[in-house]
């Protein structure tokens, strides 16, 4: 759970800024862009910890200190 709340913020954070952006200007482009971006950084994401889980828990104890 802890895992998927850290590696869906960042996307999600995106997503919503672009979202805010395109309701602010009505620029549809910046919708699909931020919908876009917010993939390309969940699936970086999702497919680092995928390779890798030990770092991951690692990253864990980084992150702690």
């Amino acid at each position: 759970m802890k895992d998927t709340v850290r590696y869906g913020l960042p996307p999600a954070i995106v997503f919503g800024v672009g979202m805010g952006v395109t309701g602010y200007t009505g620029i549809w482009w910046a919708m699909l862009f931020s919908a876009v971006l917010g993939g390309v950084i969940f699936y970086v994401l999702y497919s680092m910890l995928d390779r890798n889980p030990a770092a991951e828990e690692s990253g864990d104890v980084d992150h702690a200190a």
